[in-house]
């Protein structure tokens, strides 16, 4: 009788480990798919006010994405939001 309940509670386990895992998998697949969402605003109004107004050099895709994240690291909110005491 020890051995089943020990059984079930390696079979709860290994059920929680595996939904564990694959909620990780999923939210590694979404990081990228958002960066690209963002970046599509940027990638059309970059090439539209910057190479039509500026004279700027056109960017691709890849180039925009790379801009738009090198942005979101050194411009990034680090600040604690609290309670004002």
């Amino acid at each position: 009788m020890i051995k089943k309940s020990k059984n079930k509670m390696n079979n709860e386990t290994a059920e929680k480990l595996g939904s564990g895992i694959l909620t990780f998998i999923g939210l590694l697949c979404l990081i990228p798919i958002y960066s690209f969402v963002v970046t599509i605003p940027t990638y059309f109004l970059y090439n539209w006010i910057a190479v039509g107004d500026f004279n700027l050099p056109h960017l691709n895709f890849i180039h925009v994405w790379g801009l738009t994240c090198l942005c979101t690291i050194l411009f990034k909110s680090a600040s604690v939001k609290g309670k004002a005491e």
